[in-house]
């Protein structure tokens, strides 16, 4: 019987986001569970938040029997987007995402993922399930260069403090999570804005030049088809 790769995430790991709708693209969860001889369960949806990506894991490892999932991978998302659960008529309930919540602050958002990190590590450490976690876009730089553009330099390096003032930081299984603590300072990285950027700068010198080459295009970030294929590779070699 194959084990089972279970994935939680957001669009950059979600087949069904509407950017690769009439395209090739196969994302990288498909590409690593074939890799891996490996049958996928994917919980990532367009516009997950942390609580979301963590407490579907969570809910999907406590209904099943967790010896049958070989893996768990949590490709991290936005820290300042929110989640919560609707009952639908004659469905179960679903997730709904806000692109950010109406309260709370830079504070709260990034402890409160923090929070998700360490929960996902000890969920699948007490269920003995091989696991790895990462950053998949960037946790609060999207929101402070739209929110707090004049002082983006001053904001980011609070944010950094955030989380290395956290009670979680020095708990975090850096062996599990590829690129911690996902920020340059630390010598960590974000997967989605630096694996293929750091494989190709040497060929390519620009920024945009990866950008262009490996997303859907310049006003779409998501991953291109080989794009996805870097990322596969990347985390597969990380595994």
């Amino acid at each position: 019987m194959r084990k089972i790769l279970l994935v939680g995430g957001d669009s950059f790991s979600d087949q069904h986001c509407h950017s690769y709708d009439g395209t090739d693209v196969v994302t990288w969860p498909i590409l690593l569970a074939e890799k891996l001889d490996m049958d996928l369960v994917c919980l990532a949806q367009s516009g997950a938040g942390n609580e979301q990506i963590y407490s579907s894991i969570q809910d999907y490892i406590c209904d099943n029997n967790s010896k049958n999932i070989g893996m768990v991978i949590a490709a991290w998302s936005k820290a300042e987007r929110m989640d919560y659960e609707l009952e639908q008529k004659h469905t179960r309930r679903t997730w709904f995402n806000t692109r950010e919540s109406p309260k709370g602050g830079l504070y709260h958002f990034i402890r409160k993922s923090i929070r998700n990190f360490y929960n996902l590590q000890m969920l699948c450490e007490n269920h003995n399930i091989p696991y790895k976690q990462f950053q998949m876009i960037s946790l609060f730089k999207d929101y402070i260069f739209e929110n707090y553009k004049q002082t983006y330099d001053t904001t980011r390096f609070e944010c950094i403090n955030y989380i290395t003032d956290s009670p979680q930081f020095f708990y975090i299984n850096q062996d599990n999570f590829i690129g911690w603590p996902i920020y340059d300072e630390g010598e960590g990285f974000v997967v989605g804005d630096l694996t293929v950027h750091k494989q190709w700068r040497d060929k390519h010198k620009q920024f945009k030049d990866v950008l262009h080459d490996y997303v859907i295009g310049p006003n779409d970030g998501h991953p291109n088809k080989i794009g996805h294929r870097l990322i596969m590779e990347f985390i597969h070699e990380n595994l």
